[in-house]
């Protein structure tokens, strides 16, 4: 006898043929049909009918319980004629039953997934051996994420209901990088052969809301300036990630101001507190005077996309009044006054007061309602105060 195919997917039905012979010195042609039986527990049978030429075919149906194995096929000839003697007349042959393939089919979020939101996945065992053996495949399958730490399971094994169906959670914990390739492993069992499906869920950052205060919006040079930062969450999907200790980077125009003991100009980090805030002081610098862009970026993190804001600072000079101080003894006419002292303060009151820098190139005398400007016969560089 002889197997077609060899090997045969249980419940997929395979041919068996043969030829029965009379042994010599006999002659005939026999009639009456052969069984074929396998060796396995659900004895998986078939039989067919010998034609004139003593060939004989028949097909067998394994029952799907039948254990993936190699068996032993054994066909016993039933004759018809008493002239023919059956008991003698037997063959085997091996055949060997494999199980039905499957395919998984992982399905998860059409649109990309929000680190701290959670999304639910499917997955479906199906037999693809075909046919009307197919059943339904049972058991588990193993679930897994790569790459691995970035996200929460709610299981790594789940059971696969009567539909072979059977869904579980994923909640991503990081979008560096995307996308999560999200994998299901089928485990082989008694009736079904593994397969492996994976989802490639795309994952984005969860986005933020960032203020910038400035107070006053309006200084002198050498003020110090007020600047508070709050960051917060801005996503209303999942669950908001703590915002503690994340960065925002300072930066202005201006090449002379500075924040806190930063260098002059330089951008300023600093990280914030729990409830997503932080202080920090700003001191316009000499030349600054005109309106300042002072812009606060939040860094961007594996949880959240960055983002920045600006606000404008008008920067004035600081204010001085200037005192001139000469003798009170009256005058002669062309007497020259011995001794006239200049004065130049900073007047601004807030801030560090600094000495008035410059020079004075020319005086006016007010005589009798009338005026004139005359050059100055002393130092023109006065040494000012900021008292």
């Amino acid at each position: 006898a002889s197997d077609l195919p060899d090997s045969s997917v249980l419940g997929q039905p395979y041919l068996v043929t043969g030829t029965v012979t009379v042994d010599s010195p006999g002659d005939g042609h026999p009639t009456g049909t052969v069984t074929v039986v396998d060796s396995s527990t659900e004895a998986n049978t078939c039989t067919g009918t010998v034609n004139s030429d003593g060939t004989w075919s028949c097909s067998i149906t394994s029952d799907p319980t039948t254990a993936a194995a190699t068996y032993t096929l054994t066909a016993s000839y039933n004759r018809e004629d008493p002239n023919f003697d059956a008991t003698s007349t037997s063959d085997t042959e091996s055949h060997t039953y494999t199980n039905p393939a499957t395919r998984i089919e992982v399905m998860g979020a059409d649109t990309p997934l929000i680190v701290g939101n959670t999304a639910t996945y499917t997955v479906v065992v199906v037999d693809t051996s075909g046919g009307t053996g197919t059943t339904v495949p049972a058991g588990s399958v193993n679930v897994s994420v790569n790459p691995t730490g970035n996200g929460t399971l709610s299981a790594t094994t789940v059971n696969l209901d009567a539909a072979g169906r059977c869904s579980f959670t994923y909640t991503p914990t990081s979008a560096d990088p995307t996308p999560h390739a999200i994998t299901a492993v089928y485990t082989s069992t008694s009736s079904h052969a593994a397969s492996t499906g994976t989802f490639a869920q795309e994952i984005v950052k969860r986005a933020v809301d960032i203020q910038l205060v400035v107070t006053p919006t309006t200084a002198y040079i050498y003020e110090p300036v007020t600047l508070q930062v709050h960051v917060e969450d801005d996503t209303t999907e999942g669950s908001p990630s703590s915002l503690d200790g994340a960065t925002v980077t300072l930066s202005t125009t201006s090449a002379t101001g500075r924040f806190d003991a930063a260098a002059p100009g330089a951008d300023y980090d600093d990280t914030l507190n729990a409830a997503g805030d932080y202080t920090v002081t700003y001191t316009p610098g000499p030349g600054e005077a005109g309106t300042t862009t002072i812009t606060a970026t939040f860094d961007e993190s594996v949880v959240y996309a960055g983002k920045s804001v600006s606000e404008n600072l008008v920067v004035n000079l600081r204010p001085t009044e200037t005192w001139v101080v000469c003798s009170m003894e009256p005058l002669l006419v062309n007497e020259a006054e011995p001794d006239c002292t200049i004065t130049v303060k900073d007047v601004a009151g807030v801030g560090s007061a600094s000495v008035p820098g410059g020079a004075i190139s020319s005086l006016t005398t007010y005589l009798s309602g009338t005026s004139a400007v005359y050059n100055l016969s002393g130092p023109t560089t006065p040494s000012g105060t900021d008292d």
